[in-house]
C-alpha cells in the first residue's frame, strides 16, 4: 500500500529531474530581451557567418562556432552593436523623451564607431586566426 503512494511521486520526481537540464539548455538558445535578434546580414564578415545559415543559429551565437576566442568575441559583438544601433534609430525616429534621444545619439556615435573598428580588426585578423 505504501508503495502504491510512493511510486507515482518517484516517477514524477524522476521525470522532472530529467526534464530540467533539457529545459535550461533550450532556454539558453533563445534570445533574451523583448525582441528578436537581427538576422545575418550581408555586411557581416564571412568568418562570422560560417555555418550560421546552415543551422539557423542567431548571429551573436555564431561566434561560439569560431575556434579563435578573439575572432569569436568580435563576431558576437558586431551583431550586438548592430542591434543597439537599430534600437537607437527607432528612438530617434519615434521617441519623445529628450534624455532617451540623447542616449540614442550617443549609442549611434559610439557603437557605430566601435562596429566599424571591429569590422576592420576582423578583416586584418580573421585570416591568421585559423593558424593559431
Amino acid at each position: 500500500m505504501m508503495m502504491d503512494r510512493v511510486l507515482p511521486v518517484v516517477i514524477v520526481l524522476a521525470a522532472t529531474a530529467a526534464w530540467i537540464p533539457w529545459a535550461r539548455q533550450e532556454r539558453m538558445r533563445e534570445p533574451t530581451g523583448g525582441g528578436q535578434m537581427p538576422v545575418p546580414s550581408a555586411d557581416l564578415p564571412g568568418e562570422c557567418l560560417a555555418g550560421a545559415q546552415a543551422d539557423g543559429r542567431k548571429p551573436m551565437m555564431v561566434g561560439t562556432m569560431v575556434k579563435d576566442p578573439d575572432v569569436a568575441f568580435i563576431c558576437g559583438m558586431i551583431p550586438h552593436h548592430q542591434a543597439a544601433l537599430d534600437m537607437a534609430q527607432v528612438v530617434l525616429k519615434s521617441g519623445d523623451d529628450p534624455e532617451a534621444r540623447t542616449f540614442a545619439e550617443r549609442v549611434i556615435r559610439d557603437r557605430g564607431r566601435e562596429s566599424a573598428e571591429m569590422k576592420d580588426w576582423l578583416k586584418k585578423h580573421a585570416e591568421t586566426a585559423g593558424r593559431r
